[in-house]
């Protein structure tokens, strides 16, 4: 089974190619997002690690409250890495439990939507790393834009993420999307060969 891993910057239209890719392919998306927000609901081990980590004022009713902890970690990067830490951990072994899933059911391939696929060092869980990424004027409108962002919220987000030459060697396949989303469907078929091409020179590389 080919596993594909899609990431990407913020306002890159990562999902919006993991999806198009989706549909082309017929490989069902397993979205870390979501398996996050899975994991830290209410009364799980998460929310119980986090509360111990940061203090019973990031809890609520048994919830974690998101939107402080997302302010506590946005201007603290050792908070942000014991976040990760104790999140990624149980994301890492519901993506496993899911694939063993697919695997028995015979499914080729998943794409894996993973924004900090990278940052985390974690491109050893998929066989090929699709990097989507546009210009930061973009980035800024399409915050701004598309999520109501003010631009100085915007500036403070993209700076705060592993910038794309950072990212760049650790990609298989390098997807540029600052145009519209006709014109990104338009591309589609040849990123998806892409991908397979680079999945079969893996596997002869290392006699498959």
């Amino acid at each position: 089974m080919i596993k594909i891993g899609v990431t990407g910057l913020i306002a890159s239209g990562k999902s919006a190619v993991s999806r198009l890719l989706s549909e082309h392919l017929g490989y069902p998306i397993i979205d870390a997002d979501e398996l996050s927000r899975e994991v830290s609901g209410k009364n799980s081990k998460v929310v119980q690690e986090v509360e111990l980590a940061f203090g019973s004022e990031y809890v609520i009713d048994g919830e974690m409250d998101r939107d402080k902890v997302a302010e506590k970690v946005f201007k603290d990067k050792e908070a942000l890495a014991r976040l990760n830490a104790i999140i990624h951990h149980r994301v890492g072994e519901r993506y496993f439990e899911l694939l063993g899933r697919y695997e028995q059911l015979g499914i080729e391939g998943v794409l894996f939507d993973c924004p900090l696929l990278i940052e985390s060092n974690i491109m050893d869980t998929v066989d090929v790393v699709v990097l989507v990424y546009t210009e930061y004027t973009e980035q800024i409108r399409r915050l701004v834009e598309l999520r109501n962002y003010t631009e100085e919220h915007a500036h403070d987000r993209i700076r705060n993420q592993m910038p794309f030459e950072e990212k760049r060697p650790y990609a298989d396949v390098i997807v540029k999307n600052s145009q519209s989303l006709a014109e990104l469907e338009r591309r589609i078929p040849q990123i998806a060969e892409d991908i397979k091409r680079v999945y079969y020179e893996k596997k002869l590389l290392h006699n498959e």
